[in-house]
């Protein structure tokens, strides 16, 4: 059950809300109706957290110190995203893997990080509208630097993923992307088929709609919200997202509410255990807000060696990387 404390980290937004419906209505009595009804649907629509044991289970690493996470398999060590780079990050050191989750036309979960198959593989087209078995039929090493050392790789399936990184004993950060109901019906699904998962798996995504829904449909599963500042209006590299000119004018504004609502109440309502954040948004101020409300920061991509041992040695923070090389790399797998 959440705590008087933890419900009071929600009153300075609540008079945020009354001073804005003041200013808009200049009616106090309906102002106090709409917060009253806001907040009790919050209260009945909320997932709860998962205890800090349960989610522990999932984000220490050995020792209780921060895990070191490989980003997409350690993308700058083996080809993303595939089997290869999963049992070179065991190989390597790492104590989880984040992989990204898409789906086939056919509905079927699979381990790839863009909608298109253009960057990773020698194929063409969208994840989304191609099938299993055509996805298999690429080679998802074609376009590594070490494609040599690597000759055979192919898009794993979601499950597929699951079971090496069970069998060798990796901890899994599953960053879903899609259609949210479908991503909670097969990663239940997935979670009770291998019940391991609820110790070594936690499921995050950009999207708060999926983590609500994953964790709405089995409680058990340890959930995170991850951000980046601009993530509507620009993309991973810093250039601006194509759309129509509308959309320009309304996305930053939707950004600074994205990133309010993230801080102040979605972490509340989605019932989440971590906030996975970008490297050039962290500060000590965030790490102690998130903390205070029993929830993780996680901060990617980290690939600097001394940044990596600030993040771990002083903000007592989990990291995802690129690479476990002990050189890092100068730049980030897009």
């Amino acid at each position: 059950m959440p705590t008087l404390t933890m419900y009071s980290f929600l009153l300075p937004q609540a008079f945020v809300a009354y001073a804005f419906l003041i200013a808009v209505t200049g009616c106090h009595i309906l102002a106090v109706i709409i917060i009253c009804g806001m907040f009790v649907a919050l209260l009945f629509y909320r997932n709860p957290q998962s205890s800090i044991v349960d989610s522990d289970a999932v984000l220490q690493g050995s020792e209780n110190k921060p895990c070191i996470i490989a980003h997409r398999g350690a993308g700058h060590d083996a080809p993303e995203n595939t089997l290869a780079a999963v049992r070179e990050a065991k190989k390597n050191g790492a104590d989880a893997v984040e992989f990204d989750v898409d789906y086939t036309v056919d509905g079927i979960p699979v381990v790839i990080h863009d909608d298109t198959v253009d960057r990773t593989t020698d194929g063409v087209g969208n994840v989304n509208q191609m099938t299993l078995n055509t996805i298999k039929s690429l080679s998802a090493s074609a376009k590594h630097p070490n494609k040599a050392q690597f000759p055979d790789e192919r898009v794993p399936s979601l499950e597929e993923m699951i079971q090496l990184c069970m069998e060798l004993k990796l901890k899994m950060y599953i960053d879903m992307k899609g259609n949210a109901k479908l991503s909670a019906q097969a990663l239940s699904d997935l979670f009770a088929k291998y019940p391991a998962l609820y110790q070594n798996a936690i499921v995050c995504s950009f999207h708060p709609q999926i983590v609500y829904l994953v964790k709405r449909k089995d409680p058990r599963i340890v959930t995170a919200l991850t951000h980046r500042t601009h993530y509507l209006t620009r993309k991973v590299d810093g250039t601006e997202k194509e759309g129509p000119f509308y959309a320009k004018l309304v996305t930053p504004l939707l950004d600074c509410l994205l990133k309010w609502s993230i801080y102040n109440w979605l972490w509340f309502l989605c019932g989440t255990s971590a906030f996975l954040a970008q490297n050039g948004d962290v500060s000590r101020v965030m790490v102690e807000h998130f903390r205070k409300r029993n929830i993780k920061v996680v901060i990617w991509t980290v690939n600097n060696p001394v940044e990596k041992k600030f993040v771990s040695s002083c903000l007592k923070c989990s990291y995802i990387t690129d690479t476990l090389s002990d050189n890092g790399c100068s730049h980030q797998v897009n």
